[in-house]
């Protein structure tokens, strides 16, 4: 089981490393990564970009609003609140 959690986790860095490689830094970009933690966004707050969590659990409370995607690998998902983009959860 250890196993396959870590080849999930793995495969995620893979595919989601190489994309924030290539792409211009103008500091304007907001996103945010979780590793190895629980995150709560909280009612009336906003992340301006994408929300990554590996290996933790996620809650959006009704209020709070993700402008871009919501990645959730190794961990699970209570969304209350609003994203602007896709939610995808692995694991």
């Amino acid at each position: 089981m250890k196993m396959r959690v870590l080849c999930w986790l793995l495969l995620g860095l893979v595919i989601l490393l190489p994309g924030n490689r290539v792409l211009a830094d103008d500091g304007t970009t907001r996103d945010r990564v979780v590793i190895g933690e629980n995150f709560t966004l909280k009612s009336g707050e906003t992340i301006d970009g994408n929300l990554v969590v590996i290996g933790g659990e996620t809650a959006l409370e009704a209020g709070a609003r993700v402008s871009g995607d919501l990645v959730v690998i190794g961990g699970s998902l209570r969304m209350d609140g609003a994203i602007g983009g896709s939610a995808i959860v692995i694991g």
